[in-house]
């Protein structure tokens, strides 16, 4: 076996071993690119002088850095707009009509740098200015990674985050500080909390109360299928009836579940619990 692909075995042995999150032979190309990279920054000679630092003392840590990196996902505002969209225009409207509520809860999970959360809180924004109806909004963000939740809870951004954005936009949700990065501002009649969750780890699944909308962001597939199975299964019993599952727009609960319905929108898909709250 070549040296490197040796070394992307044994790390992703041990990723597994510490996280319950197996890389799979389709993902290995991007996971071998992060190790490397790793290496890089840590500046070793050797993959096996990488392994051994997975093995020593800093384990944690260093099983951390990797979670980061295999999480990470697009740094820019609005990066899968077709799904946020979907949820905004569509899913959220229906679930506030057909449950009669002036309130929702929402759960985002694997939020990465932040991007993904705040650019849902602009667009909710954004439709609360343009009805009449008020409506609040209470958010709970998640992550693996305690890293990820601290800067996502400091809500700073680089220009090239949001560069694209109208300037309107801009001007109105960001502030400039420590003159590079851009902070997303408060927003009235949203409150929003964070908590680290590790998928596989039953207990932590505790602090997690029922929502009406759960945005489950590119974690799936980074399990096998009886876990899968295991973690739709619970995201299934934290939806009130008639909510709205959307999980990465490259993942599917094809051959995971048949308990909910699937709802197509434009480009995307998302899974509504059935109102009586029994399986379909």
């Amino acid at each position: 076996m070549h040296h490197l692909d040796e070394v992307v075995v044994q790390a992703r042995q041990q990723l597994y071993d510490c996280s319950g999150i197996y890389i799979s032979g389709n993902q290995l190309s991007y996971f071998e690119r992060q190790i490397l990279a790793r290496m890089e920054e840590l500046e070793l000679e050797s993959g096996f002088d990488y392994l051994e630092r997975l093995s020593n003392g800093t384990q944690d840590d260093e099983i951390s850095q990797l979670l980061k990196r295999v999480f990470v996902s697009d740094t820019r505002f609005f990066s899968h707009r077709f799904q946020i969209n979907a949820i905004v225009e569509y899913a959220i409207p229906e679930i506030l009509h057909e449950r009669n509520l002036d309130r929702i809860n929402i759960w985002y999970h694997g939020m990465a740098r932040g991007e993904g959360l705040y650019s849902l809180l602009l667009l909710l924004n954004e439709q609360v200015r343009r009805i009449t109806r008020k409506c609040q909004y209470r958010i709970i963000g998640s992550d693996v990674d305690s890293l990820a939740l601290e800067r996502t809870r400091q809500a700073k951004f680089r220009w090239s985050s949001l560069s694209h954005l109208d300037e309107e936009l801009r001007k109105t949700y960001f502030e400039v500080v420590d003159n590079t990065k851009y902070r997303f501002l408060p927003l009235p009649d949203q409150e929003l909390e964070f908590l680290q969750l590790v998928p596989h780890e039953d207990e932590q699944w505790q602090a997690v109360e029922t929502v009406d909308l759960i945005i489950f962001q590119n974690i799936l597939m980074y399990y096998g299928l009886r876990q899968r199975q295991q973690i739709a299964e619970k995201l299934y019993n934290k939806l009130n009836p008639l909510g709205y599952l959307f999980v990465g727009p490259t993942e599917s609960l094809y051959q995971v579940t048949d308990s909910f319905n699937i709802i197509h929108f434009t480009k995307t898909l998302g899974y509504k619990k059935p109102g009586d709250g029994s399986q379909k």
